[in-house]
């Protein structure tokens, strides 16, 4: 079903079911022209699923929730609470040490098991200033202690794609102690 201004949209439709029968979206932004056409998200791992040029697939993604699921890759998904790894699965705050999960031996890879590319976030269309341009936005909440990080973070990802095929994405986060 198209949503926005009448030179972009934007399309929702159903991409798969969690255990937990959360129902996952792909969200397809389509340009009027300019590469990419199209760009395609889904709000599991609120990851790029799709780039589209000329109707070419031109970046890795999964065909369906399952392989997104069951893949090692972080195929365009948002890591985090960190990007990257944490040598033995601990860091020290302000004198403080805090034990990770270990999810890529004795290491802590892009935030653990509970890492944002293994969740449902919510999302949603954005209304943009002009009809030039498309725009999804994803929200997320970790907390406290959350994969053994400190402080509760709530986090929003906005990606936008102009008509004339620029893909901007923003990440936002807002913490309650210090990451």
């Amino acid at each position: 079903m198209p949503e926005s201004g009448a030179e972009m949209t934007v399309e929702k439709e159903p991409f798969g079911i969690l255990e937990n029968g959360r129902e996952i979206t792909r969200w397809t932004m389509r340009a009027r022209r300019g590469i990419p056409d199209s760009v395609s998200l889904i709000d599991y791992g609120a990851a790029i699923s799709s780039v589209r040029w000329e109707g070419t697939q031109v970046c890795l993604g999964m065909d369906d929730l399952q392989g997104y699921r069951r893949q090692d890759a972080y195929l365009g998904a948002t890591c985090g609470r960190y990007a990257n790894r944490i040598h033995n699965g601990e860091f020290i705050l302000d004198g403080e040490r805090f034990t990770l999960q270990k999810n890529d031996g004795d290491n802590s890879l892009h935030g653990g098991n509970a890492g944002f590319s293994h969740r449902a976030w919510k999302g949603e269309i954005l209304d943009c200033e002009s009809e030039a341009v498309a725009g999804v936005g994803f929200e997320l909440e970790s907390p406290h202690m959350e994969g053994g990080y400190p402080g509760n973070l709530k986090v929003r990802v906005e990606y936008y794609l102009s008509e004339d095929g620029y893909l901007y994405i923003y990440y936002r986060g807002e913490a309650t102690d210090p990451l």
